[in-house]
């Protein structure tokens, strides 16, 4: 027997699907989003890696020095360029924050 009550949406046509293209806004805030993700996904695996370091008695930046610095590097690197793509995304959002 077949469940008609869900839909299938590999049935739908392209020109069922509501289009609507993102405005620069949205973009830029998607993209600071998923880069600020990425940048907690390097940290945490950061302290995977460096399980000898003590959180509590070191500062982030100590995680550069050493093999795995690049992996630090790279996520400061990344958190930068979120909070560049939150502000992009907060000054083409609206006239408001000119």
């Amino acid at each position: 027997m077949r469940d008609t009550s869900v839909l299938n949406l590999a049935s739908l046509g392209a020109q069922d699907l509501p289009t609507r293209m993102l405005t620069p806004s949205e973009r830029f805030a998607r993209a600071a989003f998923a880069l600020q993700v990425l940048a907690v996904v390097l940290l945490l695996s950061l302290h995977g890696l460096k399980a000898d370091y003590d959180i509590r008695s070191y500062m982030i930046s100590d995680y550069s020095v050493g093999p795995w610095g690049w992996v630090m590097r790279t996520m400061f690197f990344v958190w930068g360029a979120s909070v560049l793509g939150l502000a992009l995304s907060l000054l083409t959002g609206s006239a408001f924050f000119l």
